[in-house]
Order: structure tokens, then C-alpha cells, then sequence
């Protein structure tokens, strides 16, 4: 199961910005322990096998009858033992409708995200750990093809034994027609071939979206105007 691209985004760049707080340096490893989940908890593997801006994670969801308010309190006391003379034993943030809590244990950064659903609770869960010196992080946006002047905000990969996917989400201050250019003329060079295209209003103005095919690849690009620049974000996967 693949999380919203919505979800993606948000949520992960959280994660990046709360483990850069409590524990600099990081990528997820068979080692970390499984977090912990509440008495009751229904829990359900979401990403066995992701990396997020070049960094592997694990991702699990829970549900819950237990209010937020309580679950939060359950990591609270989980984690309170974990404070030490340089940090406290966990960091809380809001995004919205959720809640965040995150704690660092030994060279393991975990993020527990909360949210109201029915009478309970829904919750996702990931864990990182701290990578030794041998360990290698690879470039943002490698491989991908970006306008000069662009700024790499996120690139996430998903693998779940039957598909792989990668997200790269792009910023860049290069006006709109410039980015649709680039892009097809790009990817065109690059042997995919342009099946879909359309320009949706919002907002925000017009956006443009394009789909490409190369081979058993898909790959969905959509370009809009945020905050003033030309935000990319592109999807690709080897088995649609």
C-alpha cells in the first residue's frame, strides 16, 4: 500500500526535520527495534522498503478505539525514561488534523503521526537509524533530470515486491512554460513517449500535467505554482 502523495510530502519532510533536531546523520536498518504500539493496537505494514531523499525508512500504521490525546500520553510515558542532559525524551509537533511525537533510543529516530478516525485513532509509525561511517546517502534528484536553478525539496522511493515507484518533488523560479518544455523535451530525449497532457485550473492558476511511457515505465508529471515559483512534482513507476 502506498501512502498519498499528500501524505508523502508532509509527513515525511516532518520526519527529516524532527530526526535533523534529535539525531543528525540517519537512514533505517534492520537493527532499530520495532516500535511499539498500544494494548490493542491493529497494526499494518505500509512500507517495508522505502527510502526517503536517499535514506531507507520503515513505515507502519495502527488503528485504535483509544482517543488521540491517549495514545499520545502512551508514548509520552513510553519515552520519558529516554531524556537526557542535551534533549528531552521526545519532541511534539501539530500538522493539521494530526498530532506528532518522535524520540530518539540509542542510534534509532522514531515518529509516531496521530490523527481522530471514527471513535478512535489512526496513527503512522516510522522508524531511521543513525548510519555508520560506511554508509552512503545519495545525491537528491539523482538521475533526474532538473532544470538549472531547481531545488530539490524531497525524493522518496517505494518498492513493495511488486513494483517500484519514485517521487521527486522540484522547486524552481523559471516561469511555467519554460518547466513544460524542459520536461517533455527531456524525458523525449530520454526515449518516453507522451501519452496524456492537460491543463487543469485551480487557485493557484493553471497547472500542467503530462503523462510519459517507456516501456512497462509511467511516469506522471505535474507542474504548479506555488508560492510564487514553479513547483515539479514527478512520479515514476516500472509497473503502473
Amino acid at each position: 500500500m502506498m501512502l498519498s502523495l499528500t501524505m508523502n510530502v508532509t509527513f515525511l519532510t516532518l520526519i527529516l526535520a524532527g530526526a535533523m533536531c534529535l539525531l543528525p546523520g540517519f537512514a533505517y536498518s534492520a537493527t532499530c527495534k520495532i516500535a511499539k504500539t498500544p494494548d490493542g493496537a491493529k497494526v499494518q505494514l505500509i512500507a517495508p522498503d522505502m527510502r526517503i531523499n536517499g535514506m531507507e525508512n520503515d513505515i507502519r500504521a495502527f488503528n485504535t478505539t483509544s482517543p488521540v490525546e491517549t495514545v499520545l500520553a502512551y508514548y509520552r510515558n513510553l519515552w520519558a525514561s529516554l531524556a537526557t542532559a542535551k534533549r528531552p525524551g521526545y519532541l511534539e509537533q501539530n500538522m493539521n488534523e494530526w498530532r506528532l511525537i518522535s524520540t530518539v533510543e540509542g542510534d534509532c529516530f522514531t515518529t509516531v503521526q496521530v490523527r481522530s478516525e471514527g471513535n478512535g485513532s489512526y496513527a503512522l509509525v516510522s522508524v531511521i537509524k543513525k548510519p555508520d561511517g560506511t554508509a552512503k546517502v545519495q545525491k537528491l534528484g539523482a538521475n533526474f533530470p532538473l532544470l538549472p536553478g531547481s531545488k530539490v525539496l524531497s525524493d522518496l522511493d517505494y518498492a513493495d515486491g511488486v513494483r517500484n515507484a519514485r517521487t521527486v518533488v522540484i522547486s524552481n523560479k523559471s516561469d511555467m512554460a519554460a518547466n513544460v518544455q524542459f520536461y517533455r523535451d527531456e524525458f523525449k530525449s530520454r526515449g518516453w513517449t507522451q501519452i496524456m497532457q492537460r491543463q487543469p485550473e485551480s487557485k493557484n492558476g493553471v497547472s500542467y500535467v503530462m503523462v510519459m511511457k517507456k516501456g512497462f515505465e509511467e511516469a506522471s508529471i505535474v507542474l504548479s505554482r506555488v508560492d510564487g515559483q514553479v513547483q515539479v512534482i514527478a512520479n515514476i513507476v516500472d509497473r503502473p
